[in-house]
């Protein structure tokens, strides 16, 4: 019996060493596999930082491309408008010229009271004549002459002058073109004539 009893003791001796080396041989894999496990996650973890940071990079080098190619844009755009503007100011300095030039040629006129001033008037003022006329038909070209010197600001002094008449004469005139064109007497005429 004590023989059975020691190979008994040495059975489970062995058996007990092998199930010790085994369940040390199974912790050992299984310990791997999770260093493994691990280290694909550690891997696949950094992979998708790197890719998150790369594409971030090229989400805002897109958006600084994007920024500048607008940035260019409006530059373009506010040149376009300035020389927009820098061409209008010399079309209108010009027209400033012309007409300057133009006032002062029928200033000259009417001062000479030749007979192209109402003419030349209705080449620079072409809607002074239609206007009066829509208000009164009747007015004759003398009453027009008269009107457009008092637009132009003479005085009555002065027109009477230019036009060789008596400065009663053109004072009177005034006075019936007034009642004519229903003109307040409150109201200066030739400030009327402007606001036409």
């Amino acid at each position: 019996r004590e023989e059975f009893l020691n190979k008994y003791f040495t059975e489970k001796e062995k058996h007990s060493e092998k199930n010790t080396e085994n369940v040390q041989k199974a912790v050992e894999y299984i310990l791997s596999e999770k260093n493994t496990e691990m280290l694909l996650n550690e891997k696949r973890t950094k992979t998708g930082l790197v890719m998150t940071t790369i594409l971030l990079i090229i989400i805002a080098i897109v958006l600084y491309r994007i920024y500048k190619i607008k940035q260019k844009n409006t530059l373009q755009e506010l040149k376009i408008k300035e020389d927009i503007i820098s061409r209008k100011e010399e079309q209108t300095k010009e027209l400033e010229q012309k007409v300057n030039s133009s006032f002062q040629e029928i200033i000259d006129l009417a001062k000479e009271n030749h007979p192209n001033f109402y003419t030349r008037f209705q080449e620079v003022y072409p809607t002074f004549q239609k206007k009066l006329l829509a208000i009164d038909s009747t007015l004759q070209n003398s009453e027009l002459i008269l009107l457009a010197y008092i637009y132009l600001n003479f005085e009555t002094k002065e027109i009477a002058n230019y036009l060789f008449k008596a400065p009663k004469t053109i004072q009177n005139r005034k006075h019936h073109l007034r009642k004519k064109l229903q003109i307040p007497s409150s109201e200066d005429i030739a400030v009327w004539l402007k606001t036409l």
